[in-house]
């Protein structure tokens, strides 16, 4: 009998968690049988690849990532295809969001960062705090200031900025002290 590791799915769309198992690299349902995939997940998950986690947490109702399940150590994340159940990124870190524009948010040790779908780290989990991609830029803190990232992992905007807000008709609004500015997405300021 091959031995298995239990892991749950979350279920984005009903924001439910379902329990499965790992077994020669791949996620089935508690039945150890490949998880099948229906039109509803199939449409949510960007090219079919579904988070899910080792360990356990205190309640498998959990609808917001909270600073309790961050420190739980013995939850690990990562993807896997859900057509076939082969795990892409293995369970490595404290928690991963789903793929937005191609780029999935990744916490490891506390420090946030991104991915690609195939695994490869696109920037390095250094910062203090990030937010998802949406568009070509993900704002992100460290050392308690503000910028953005580019999909390539780069940093796009400096990280020099007290708050930002998102970009939109390819300007955001940046504060630094008490005085608030627009910038481009290159991070050069747009004169009034």
């Amino acid at each position: 009998m091959d031995t298995f590791i239990p892991c749950t799915i979350y279920i984005y769309e009903e924001c439910e968690y379902q329990n499965g198992r790992i077994i020669s690299n791949k996620v089935l349902d508690n039945g150890n049988k490949e998880i099948m995939p229906t039109a509803l997940l199939l449409a949510r998950f960007s090219n079919n690849l579904v988070r899910f986690h080792t360990g356990f947490y205190k309640s498998d109702k959990l609808r917001a990532l909270t600073e309790e399940l961050i420190k739980d150590e013995s939850a690990k994340w990562g993807f896997f295809n859900m057509p076939t159940g082969e795990i892409v990124v293995a369970p490595r870190y404290d928690y991963v969001d789903d793929f937005k524009f191609n780029r999935a948010l990744v916490i490891l040790d506390g420090k946030y960062g991104f991915i690609d779908e195939t695994g490869e780290i696109i920037a390095p989990t250094i910062y203090e705090m990030a937010d998802q991609f949406y568009g070509d830029r993900a704002v992100a803190k460290k050392d308690d200031k503000y910028g953005f990232i580019a999909p390539d992992g780069t940093v796009a905007v400096k990280l020099e900025w007290d708050q930002v807000r998102s970009f939109t008709d390819e300007r955001c609004a940046v504060k630094q002290g008490e005085k608030w500015f627009y910038v481009n997405k290159q991070g050069q300021i747009i004169p009034d």
